[in-house]
């Protein structure tokens, strides 16, 4: 009775946060994502990054929005295999800023990239990523992100081996062709909001504002539709 009464409890407290969601407020415009190419046989999908919306989306989903970022997997000769990023539906995607050979040289580079080269030869797919490989990202709508590779997770399940690339971030959409200046308060505090991750909502405990639940009441959504079909 009391386990059914506790159930009941929490249910009603996600669906009353439900109901007062609004899809306000503008994108997260630096952070960290764990991005997977685990595949999924429930969907027949991978799970992907959309920066305009701050949130995880499946690939293929028919329809929208479409991740920018998805993992892929390459199947090397000796049957191993390695990551590599794609922007689905993107005629532009990436290019590849550095490969560094530390986690300090690969943040400094980072951090003090600012201004957008005009003649960079983009390509939807990248090769092999690395551990402190930097990429610059050009959307489908033309805003940019660019991409620290901080760590790479080979992983087995019943789905076969797949990896986990924690990956820091920071995105423009003003069309300036900069990145301005990082201010306090902009983008999501990291030391208090942790990482975002694939296949994994955020969950009320861990909210810090109209952002998250904003993220809270789209992840749910899609998990009670899958949840009927």
């Amino acid at each position: 009775m009391k386990r059914w009464y506790m159930q009941a409890w929490i249910l009603l407290v996600i669906m009353g946060m439900i109901a007062g969601c609004e899809e306000t407020g503008g994108p997260d415009y630096e952070g960290e994502i764990v991005l997977s190419s685990r595949f999924s046989f429930a969907d027949a999908s991978v799970m992907g990054y959309n920066f305009e919306e701050s949130g995880f989306t499946p690939f293929p989903s028919g329809g929208e929005p479409l991740p920018d970022v998805i993992v892929e997997k390459y199947t090397q000769v000796d049957g191993s295999i390695e990551p590599g990023f794609n922007s689905p539906s993107n005629d532009h995607g990436f290019y590849q800023l550095g490969a560094f050979g530390s986690a300090a040289a690969a943040g400094s580079f980072f951090n003090q990239y600012r201004e957008i080269e005009t003649d960079l030869d983009f390509s939807p797919m990248t090769d092999t990523v690395r551990t402190n490989d930097v990429y610059l990202l050009m959307t489908r709508n033309g805003a940019f992100a660019k991409l620290w590779v901080k760590e790479i997770t080979y992983l087995d399940d019943n789905t076969g081996t797949y990896t986990e690339i924690t990956t820091a971030f920071e995105y423009q959409d003003d069309g300036s062709g900069q990145f301005a200046p990082r201010t306090a308060g902009a983008g999501r505090d990291l030391s208090r909001s942790g990482k975002l991750i694939a296949g994994c909502p955020a969950v009320p405990g861990e909210m810090r504002g109209e952002r998250d639940l904003k993220r809270f009441c789209r992840e749910f959504e899609r998990y009670k539709a899958l949840s009927v079909n």
